[in-house]
């Protein structure tokens, strides 16, 4: 998981599928 460098911080994010 790369660092939320203006990424969307959401359930919708491409890089974050854990909850």
């Amino acid at each position: 998981v790369p660092s939320n460098e203006g990424e969307t911080e959401g359930p919708e994010s491409p890089w974050r599928h854990c909850p």
